[in-house]
């Protein structure tokens, strides 16, 4: 068999029947469909996205107040401590300045 011969009993038909259009329609909308579908998803995620970020943005903001209202009242009871050690130095030293004249 010649491809001369196979090629010439092949007959293209160019006209579009009405299940062609309604599968191009059908297609078109379920395409269409899932694409609006896909996009709300998408924004809602976002949606949740910046809900979540803004809530861990507050607790984190929370927290670093937290941790400088700490910070400071560990600084004011070092002072305090060191004072007091100061204080209770010089006493024994004093005390231990008394005990030797004695």
């Amino acid at each position: 068999m010649d491809s001369k011969d196979f090629f010439g009993k092949i007959k293209f038909d160019p006209t579009i029947s009405l299940g062609h259009l309604g599968s191009i329609i059908i297609v078109a909308f379920f395409a269409t469909g899932a694409w609006y579908q896909l996009s709300n998803k998408v924004d809602n995620n976002q949606e949740i996205a910046k809900i979540r970020f803004d809530s861990i943005s507050s607790t984190l903001a929370a927290t670093d107040l937290k941790n400088k209202e700490q910070d400071l009242a560990i600084k004011e009871l070092g002072v305090e401590l060191k004072s007091e050690m100061r204080s209770n130095t010089q006493e024994i030293k004093s005390e231990l300045r008394d005990m030797r004249r004695r």
